[in-house]
């Protein structure tokens, strides 16, 4: 049976996207910040609680420091910054350019962000020495592998995470201090995100083969990111509170790592584009291609979209970042892909995307 032919089982399968409510992996949770950590509702909101904590202690200030972020940042962490009245600084580069670190421009009590990216590297982690000795706080954002090495090994004053993000949760992020400093309690938790649990259970459903129509959950899922995003920073949600405390995330990493080490070793070659390389998987949130240019990356985009699979370019880049002012982080954003190898995926998943892009080779 050729994919041509594979409609009806297409329809009811897919790689990518919003996380559905994943089963199999019941068990005990794993990682550096499960006791003294904080958890929130998003990484956003644990981002601005450490930042309010800190201006309660008056070591930083709105008015007299700044917020720093690599110019390859998400642009929704830019908005809620810029909302809470916090004045955003950036310097440019990206996951395999390098970075130009302003570190003479950085004064004492400014903010510097650093992100773990895709587990691969916690960007310009060497300055965190000379910075913290000159009195610069530095929060990292592990995000993209918030149980791996990396957050274990840091050093920072503070760092935080967007569990949401890599573990199939229906809200959640968490804060914690890597150096042991104390840490801003949420007064109240987030009320239960119910359209983002009815479409985690509504894919759930429409994955199982069930007469559940895609376009409805869909819908839930941008109405759920809505109410993250307009909530106040608050604590984790009581569900998602359940959903991690009885989850397995070593075998969920443990699961992605077998998925991305088979990838690199079957994904077909092509000239438009190469694989970043990956010192353990363990440590890695997905596949990364990295195309020669962006007409060849959104062409093959478009076809895998077009066949179930959905890649993502991250992120929209800040409104204050542009090929001007961050050549380097614009070039990365416009020419990476990333493709999900969770714990949702099985070989035979992985194998039907070699062959697609196997399929798509073979038309261009």
């Amino acid at each position: 049976m050729t994919l041509n032919n594979m409609n009806l089982e297409i329809e009811r399968w897919e790689m990518g996207s919003d996380f559905h409510m994943v089963t199999g992996y019941t068990g005990i949770p794993s990682a550096p910040w499960l006791e003294s950590g904080r958890l929130t509702v998003s990484g956003r909101a644990a981002l601005l609680f450490l930042l309010e904590h800190l201006e309660l202690q008056r070591s930083y200030s709105k008015v007299g420091n700044s917020v720093w972020l690599p110019a390859y940042s998400c642009d929704q962490l830019e908005i809620a910054l810029l909302e809470a009245g916090h004045r955003v600084r950036f310097w440019d580069g990206s996951p395999i350019a390098g970075w130009e670190f302003p570190d003479p421009e950085m004064r004492p009590n400014d903010i510097v962000v650093l992100h773990n990216y895709f587990g691969l590297e916690v960007a310009c982690r060497e300055h965190v020495p000379a910075l913290q000795g000159r009195g610069v706080l530095i929060i990292e954002d592990h995000s993209h592998a918030p149980s791996g090495i990396l957050a274990s090994s840091s050093k920072a004053d503070y760092a935080f995470a967007s569990l949401r993000k890599t573990l199939p949760l229906s809200d959640g992020g968490v804060m914690w201090s890597p150096s042991g400093e104390t840490l801003p309690e949420p007064e109240t938790d987030a009320p239960i995100v119910t359209p983002r649990i009815a479409a985690m259970l509504g894919k759930a459903a429409y994955l199982r083969g069930e007469p559940f129509p895609k376009p409805q959950y869909r819908e839930w899922y941008v109405q759920a990111e809505a109410l993250v995003g307009a909530v106040r920073p608050a604590g984790m949600s009581d569900f998602a509170r359940q959903q991690l405390a009885s989850f397995d995330t070593q075998a969920w990493d443990s699961a992605r790592a077998r998925n991305i080490s088979w990838l690199h070793v079957n994904i077909p070659t092509t000239i438009e584009y190469s694989i970043i390389s990956v010192p353990d998987a363990h440590e890695t949130m997905g596949l990364l291609l990295y195309f020669h240019g962006r007409e060849a990356r959104d062409r093959l985009r478009s076809y895998l979209n077009s066949r179930q699979v959905y890649g993502a370019v991250l992120w929209p880049l800040p409104h204050g970042v542009s090929r001007e002012t961050a050549p380097q982080a614009t070039d990365f954003q416009e020419r990476m892909l990333f493709l999900h190898a969770d714990g949702r995926y099985v070989e035979s998943d992985l194998a039907r995307m070699c062959d697609l892009l196997d399929e798509y080779q073979n038309r261009v």
